[in-house]
């Protein structure tokens, strides 16, 4: 690996009782930032006991010139890997060198034969949390012990994965396919076997004719080619493409994370996408793009009268404040702790998080301001209410708000409710005359 400082190597090796004072002076600059977030609170790390360490785990360093830059502490268990520490100094973030580390971590897992990595983080510390997340981490759990609150994490190893050319002609098949199974005869309109809702035309009134893989500002996306049946004796469809196109998420990480490896799972979510963009794509041009001319004069009234950035803040902490309390804990995060009633009682299938963490920039914020001045609250309530247990953060793609796993970018949706359910099913199977009720049927 390249040094950030000099341009020659980057080395890691295994850590020896000759780096401890090194690898504690890294610990002490690499986690200090977070001794004023954190309430005056030492984290861990900073008191560690290294000569301890590099007896007691496997401890790796990375020098750059010779010098101690980074480290690594790994302890197996019975079933997985737990990454106890890794730290880099400031001087060297954003290099690559904290990445690598957390590569070795992958490599030394799989030598030992564990199925996954674990890891817990400071729920301050949202820097980390964006870069595990990012590599493919998935959160698990949150708790609070001896006055620190611990995000835990896991990343499973070995997935197979089906080859992106086998994944785009299976989808393909799939959206095309002009006789699915499972379509009654007198609604045409209605829900296949394959899951996709045909009640707004999809596969009749528009149809998808290729999928193309292309690069995104997020990673791979894949290019949906469509073609719509318009009305002919309607002048006011005059002047409507025929074709259009839309874009949808196809980093193989966020079809990880996303639980859609297998394409026909991400058949419905295509239909539904391709569906919107057609109707975006109705509205731009019918009547010359009168509903599309309108909507940008209006927002640029409302812009023009926005105030500015700092009130623009103020307004979404305020705003948040309503549904409990907010706390900016760095630049673009805000963190609400969620406001509890004393009778909500615990769910089978998981509550909401106690937070949820708004990754928002100035100019993500100004432009909900614009599109949902008239209801900014009612906007907001409905955005964070019932989330997932997993969804624990609230990102802006696309032009609005969504609910997520992780803080980057595709967001990607909570699956915990699913599991439990499933699991209950599993548990507990329906037999003769049982079923899911509203109310409690009346017993003969």
């Amino acid at each position: 690996m390249p040094s950030p400082t000099t341009g020659g190597p980057v080395d890691v090796r295994r850590a020896a009782a000759g780096d401890t004072l090194a690898m504690a002076a890294v610990a002490e600059a690499a986690y200090s930032p977070y001794v004023e977030r954190m309430g005056g609170l030492r984290p861990g790390p900073m008191d560690t006991d290294y000569a301890a360490a590099v007896t007691d785990t496997e401890a790796w360093v990375a020098t750059d010139g010779g010098a101690v830059v980074g480290f690594l502490l790994l302890v197996a268990e019975d079933d997985a890997l737990l990454l106890e520490n890794v730290a880099v100094l400031p001087s060297h973030r954003g290099r690559g060198v904290g990445r690598s580390l957390l590569q070795l971590a992958e490599s030394r897992a799989l030598a030992l034969g564990l199925p996954r990595i674990r890891l817990y983080t400071h729920v301050t510390m949202v820097e980390n949390q964006a870069l595990y997340e990012r590599i493919g981490f998935v959160e698990t759990a949150r708790t609070t012990e001896h006055g620190f609150t611990r995000v835990f994490y896991e990343k499973r190893l070995g997935v197979a994965v089906v080859p992106d050319e086998d994944y785009v002609a299976t989808l393909l098949a799939i959206v095309t396919n002009p006789a699915p199974t499972g379509i009654d005869p007198d609604d045409p309109y209605g829900q296949a076997d394959d899951g996709i809702d045909r009640y707004d035309g999809f596969g009749r009134d528009v149809r998808v004719v290729s999928l193309r893989v292309v690069d995104g500002p997020y990673g791979d996306e894949l290019e949906v080619s469509f073609v719509l049946d318009l009305p002919t004796d309607d002048p006011s469809w005059n002047g409507v493409p025929t074709s259009g196109s839309t874009r949808v998420p196809f980093d193989a990480e966020w079809r990880r994370l996303s639980e859609l490896d297998d394409p026909a799972a991400y058949a419905p979510q295509v239909a539904a996408r391709v569906m919107r963009a057609a109707g975006h794509h109705i509205s731009r041009h019918r009547d010359g793009g009168r509903r599309d001319r309108e909507r940008a004069e209006r927002q640029a009234r409302v812009r023009a009268g926005l105030p500015d950035r700092e009130a623009q803040r103020q307004l979404l902490l305020q705003t948040l404040s309503g549904e409990g309390d907010v706390t900016q804990v760095a630049a673009d995060w805000y963190e609400l702790r969620l406001r509890r009633d004393r009778d909500d009682e615990p769910s089978a299938l998981g509550g909401p998080p106690e937070t949820i963490t708004f990754v928002l920039t100035p100019e993500e914020w100004e432009e909900v301001l614009v599109d949902h001045q008239d209801d900014l609250t009612l906007h907001l309530a409905e955005a964070i209410a019932d989330p997932d247990p997993d969804e624990r953060f609230m990102v802006f793609h696309d032009g609005s708000l969504h609910r997520s796993t992780r803080a980057e970018l595709p967001p990607v949706r909570g699956r915990a409710r699913e599991r439990a359910l499933a699991r209950l099913r599993a548990e507990r199977p329906l037999g003769p005359g049982d079923g899911w009720f509203a109310f409690t049927p009346p017993r003969e």
